[in-house]
């Protein structure tokens, strides 16, 4: 993505979505790809995903008060 090719990073990023999930990093970045290359509905989707999992994680419990303001961040940026 850095050297500007939305469309490899959107296949590598396909290429290895099944070892990475549940990992809302992941699916932040893999919805940024898809709204760059103007695919709207398939980011949108993505950063559904991506919440999701953020909310899954603060609401398990056991994240440090760091990592709590991390999430409640990311959430808030992504809503």
């Amino acid at each position: 993505m850095e050297r500007g090719d939305l469309q490899g990073a959107h296949e590598l990023l396909r290429k290895h979505a099944g070892s990475v999930a549940g990992d809302a990093d992941y699916y932040a970045f893999d919805a940024a790809v898809p709204q760059r290359l103007g695919r709207h509905k398939e980011a949108v989707a993505g950063y559904r995903e991506a919440l999701d999992a953020y909310r899954r994680a603060k609401f398990a419990g056991g994240l440090s008060p760091p990592l709590l303001a991390f999430v409640d961040q990311r959430m808030k940026q992504l809503q």
